[in-house]
């Protein structure tokens, strides 16, 4: 199952590099409105999700690496553990490298994808994101799905034995 996690994960760190590098070399002058709700407009976030921590890129180097080292050692300890539980640490590891690569290499990370909201002449904006920060909230989700519904699972089987 690992080889297949890190396989995947490996294709989604291809895809999120990809993008950005799309992102870095057309929307470097403009933004462009997709849809009256969303546009691909650049951005270059030093800090974590919600620019928390900007600025603050070797604590941030340091998390990541941590983060991923952890992903990479739970993949490997997953002999025939679930689905959702193989692609929760798939898409967290996937997003941490894929940022992870921006920081060491850039500084920050290259963010393109805006969410927004227009009501009378007031803009509500959604923080610009990536396809890397897209796979850790997927993962993320996941990861809590699985815990919730692993501990559901414990206590119906430990019910059973009294």
């Amino acid at each position: 199952m690992a080889k297949w996690c890190y396989g995947i994960a490996a294709i989604i760190v291809c895809l999120d590099q990809a993008t950005k590098m799309l992102a870095n070399n057309y929307l470097v002058t403009e933004a462009i409105n997709l849809l009256p709700i969303l546009s691909l407009r650049l951005a270059c976030n030093t800090g974590a999700a919600f620019s928390i921590l900007e600025g603050a890129s070797w604590l941030l180097i340091g998390v990541g690496v941590v983060f991923s080292a952890y992903f990479i050692t739970q993949i490997w300890r997953l002999l025939s553990g679930s689905i959702c539980e193989a692609s929760a640490y798939t898409l967290i590891l996937a997003g941490a490298i894929g940022n992870l690569i921006d920081r060491v290499a850039f500084g920050c990370v290259t963010d393109f994808v805006h969410f927004f909201y227009i009501s009378n002449d007031d803009v509500y904006s959604f923080p610009i994101f990536n396809l890397a920060d897209t796979a850790i909230t997927l993962g993320a989700a996941c990861w809590i799905y699985f815990m919730l519904f692993q501990e559901n699972t414990n206590k119906s089987e430990g019910n059973k034995l009294n």
